[in-house]
């Protein structure tokens, strides 16, 4: 037979193809081959799976889910954005990460969120008599350019957009003018253009218009980094503002007579006696003209115009960030973490302090894992908030000269690891530079100076399952380490690939004696863990023909089944690592929850865009019970997708949600069914939770934890000062310690169910999130 008449019956049976899905209403699903499997394809490639015996689609199955995500609070700060923190109310700051611009209170730590932006926001500034702020990102994926946008914090949702032209690249800059009525974007495309924009923006807000630039030139062949208004020259025929960047500073004015061209006038300035290579801020001091500019050589200078007259030498390191004080007084921040405050035309330095030497327990703390590289700065009063350029924001006190508190930290590299703690409201995550850091999610906080570095990449981690006492971390070079939880001590530590590739991938049995380890060697290497928690490999499990991107086990932990880059699922047993050659005989088999693969009959679903390849999709999770039938994942274009579960249809319903600017690396739900989403190199994680569909009202479930209910003089200072101590440290002396035991270190294990755990147990019968902790942190929850 010919090699064409041969393909012809392999045509007529083929089936539908979740890349390219027929029309219909009807959720569509794929024509039984041979065996009861269904030929399916996970992006482009082609693969079989067995549906359930006894399943049975109903017409509910591939429409939307009956709940929804809502935002909750994004932990990050996107540091390489300079200039671009603000004041926006008394209490409120605005700053940018991914493609979101978050509004915090950095009292209540409340946030809200401008969301109008499609990708990376670059810029931002503030205007303070308007009370409008103006935000530029960069262009999009495909032939859109990039676009500004002009919105006012009391109202985020209603916005104006400023688009550009494709080849633009980025809005590096943009300011309003004072009287609301012009703005300027400047622009990274070749010929760093600058762009005029004119209109009752307040209006333009609120009816959501489209604007066009009026006039647009070249600003000369270095980027633009800051846009600073002079408001007493500004008027309505006239524009006048100082910009930063890159190797200059200019000072421009530009006219806009009624009845002639717009007219533009701009002079590079001129630094006298101390040159400098790149100036890096800027602040107005006086009405006459006069402005504050620090520099990369560590000096002040005080500038004229485009002219500096006077300079000082503060810093042996580069001054990244000044601001106003009242009464002719000045702050400035250095690159190594020092506070500089002075005052009068003299320039002289008031006070001097290292941030390490800041009052404040914080300052310490994370001055133990990092070093704060300033490069932003707004004022408030008293207050002053400090950007870094290693992503963290911080609130002083700059009159006490006090850390009031660490209002955000970051990974400062790629992140791909995530993990909730079982019984703690603890966030586990890990980064390519090797260090893990944790997170309070009840409290919606970080763990400030608890960072537990690694010699190599982090690309994986979990927790142990049964009670959380055993905390494991995937490395590059092949490298594993399980260590005890909390006190972060080791009890094993092995590299277990022979030609050093990554540890992609892990997961404990659900009885919690296994560990499954997929590796980028193709190998999955299970590990036994004993009674006395002592780690041993037990198995080298073969037979995949690609990298391992992730490993499940079954409900009964006799089962391991692992997903690789080839689309390819294979099982083995526990008891010894024989390979099952067959898929079909697993159809039937009850899988750990939550279900973590992304390939599988019960995620077909996921893959229905017809633009994704086989690594479009990094992580996906399954929710937790009451709403086990609702699953999250997130793909290589910065969204995070929900869906009905199980999902073996090639059209079903999606929920598509946007704010991270990178491929979402993970996703996790936690007991509570919080949703924890990672974004790969955007400095971001955002807590999600899950609301009835169209229910206004803010269900967000108060999350337990076992500090809860301390108050007052028995509250920790640190609520993580368990992590790192030892499970034997003995508590410290306490004339009445048994109440206090039994309000907050009781062990779950002894407690007799009774009528108050009744009341805290849910509908199901499972208690509730938090309630429950480990016997370890039983007595490692100590502070001094």
């Amino acid at each position: 037979m010919s090699e064409r008449s041969s393909s012809a019956p392999r045509r007529r049976n083929s089936t539908c193809c979740t890349k390219f899905p027929p029309k219909g209403k009807k959720p569509l699903t794929h024509q039984d081959e041979e065996g009861g499997g269904q030929r399916v394809r996970f992006g482009r490639q082609r693969s079989v799976v067995f549906p359930p015996t006894r399943w049975h689609p109903k017409k509910t199955d591939a429409t939307l889910p009956d709940m929804s995500l809502k935002r909750e609070y994004v932990y990050g700060y996107n540091g390489s954005c300079r200039n671009s923190l603000h004041f926006v109310s008394e209490t409120e700051i605005a700053y940018p990460v991914a493609c979101l611009v978050v509004i915090l209170d950095v009292f209540s730590n409340k946030q809200r969120f401008f969301e109008g932006h499609t990708n990376d926001v670059q810029c931002l500034a503030w205007n303070e008599r308007h009370q409008l702020c103006i935000s530029g990102q960069m262009d999009e994926k495909g032939t859109a350019g990039p676009k500004a946008c002009i919105w006012s914090p009391a109202r985020p949702s209603s916005f104006c957009n400023l688009p550009h032209p494709r080849d633009a690249r980025s809005v590096s800059a943009a300011a309003i003018s004072p009287d609301g009525h012009v703005a300027v974007t400047f622009t990274t495309d070749d010929a760093r253009s600058f762009y005029l924009w004119r209109g009752p923006f307040g209006r333009a807000v609120a009816k959501e218009a489209t604007l066009t630039h009026i006039f647009s030139g070249s600003s000369g062949r270095q980027s633009t980094l800051g846009v600073f208004m002079f408001e007493a020259a500004c008027s309505s025929s006239t524009m006048t503002f100082t910009t930063v960047g890159v190797g200059h500073f200019k000072h421009w004015v530009i006219n806009f007579p009624q009845n002639s061209p717009i007219t533009v006038s701009q002079k590079k300035g001129v630094y006298g006696k101390n040159p400098a290579r790149n100036p890096l801020d800027w602040a107005w001091r006086k009405d006459d003209g006069s402005a504050w500019l620090v520099a990369d050589n560590g000096q002040l200078y005080m500038v004229m115009n485009h002219s500096a007259t006077a300079s000082k030498q503060l810093a042996s390191k580069p001054l990244a960030c000044v601001e106003q004080l009242p009464g002719g007084r000045w702050i400035a921040g250095a690159v190594d973490g020092t506070i500089y405050v002075g005052s009068g035309d003299s320039m002289k330095v008031e006070e001097e302090i290292p941030f390490a030497e800041l009052q404040g327990s914080q300052a310490q703390a994370f001055s133990s894992t990092a070093t704060a590289r300033f490069n932003a700065i707004t004022v408030r009063r008293h207050l002053a908030v400090f950007g870094c350029s290693n992503h963290a924001l911080f609130l002083v006190d700059y009159t006490r000269l006090e850390l009031l508190r660490v209002l955000q930290v970051s990974h400062t590299t790629e992140a791909w690891a995530l993990d909730f703690h079982p019984t703690l409201a603890i966030l586990a995550t890990a980064s390519a530079r090797g260090g893990v850091r944790f997170w309070n999610v009840a409290d919606r906080k970080a763990a400030v100076g608890k960072v537990l570095r690694s010699e190599f990449p982090a690309w994986s981690l979990a927790f142990q399952p049964t009670d959380g006492s055993l905390l494991a971390v995937g490395m590059d070079k092949g490298l594993l380490e399980v260590m005890h939880f909390p006190s972060l001590q080791p009890t094993f530590r092995e590299r277990l690939s022979r030609s050093a590739e990554r540890v992609s991938s892990l997961r404990f049995s659900p009885c919690g004696r296994y560990l499954a380890a997929g590796s980028w060697d193709q190998e999955v290497y299970l590990l036994h863990i004993d009674s006395e928690s002592r780690v041993t490999l037990h198995r080298i499990l073969s037979g995949n023909s690609s990298s391992i991107v992730s490993v499940m086990f079954s409900e009964d932990s006799r089962y391991v089944m692992s997903n690789s880059k080839d689309c390819q699922i294979l099982h083995w047993t526990t008891k010894d690592g024989t390979l099952q050659r067959s898929q079909s005989v697993f159809r039937d088999t009850r899988w750990q929850a939550p279900w973590t693969s992304v390939l599988g009959w019960p995620v077909v679903g996921i893959w229905s865009d017809p633009k994704y390849d086989a690594s479009d999709i990094n992580s996906a999770c399954q929710a937790y019970a009451p709403h086990h039938d609702l699953l999250a994942f997130g793909d290589d274009y910065g969204c995070v997708k929900l869906l009905r579960y199980p999902s073996p249809f090639l059209n079903p319903r999606i929920e598509v949600f946007t704010g991270h600017a990178s491929f979402v690396t993970a996703v996790r739900f936690s007991p509570s069914n919080v949703l924890v989403t990672l974004g790969g190199d955007d400095h971001s994680i955002c807590q999600w939770s899950l609301q009835p569909r169209g229910f206004e009202e803010d269900l967000t479930p108060t999350l337990r934890h076992p500090w809860a209910e301390l108050e007052g003089s028995e509250a920790p200072q640190d609520r993580f000062a368990f992590l790192g101590r030892s499970e034997e440290a003995t508590p410290r002396e306490d004339p009445d310690p048994e109440p206090r035991r039994s309000r907050v270190f009781q062990d779950i294990n002894q407690v007799q169910i009774g009528e108050e755990e009744k009341r805290a147990t849910g509908p199901t019968g499972k208690r509730f999130y938090h309630h429950q902790q480990s016997q370890g942190v039983r007595n490692a929850l100590q502070w001094d």
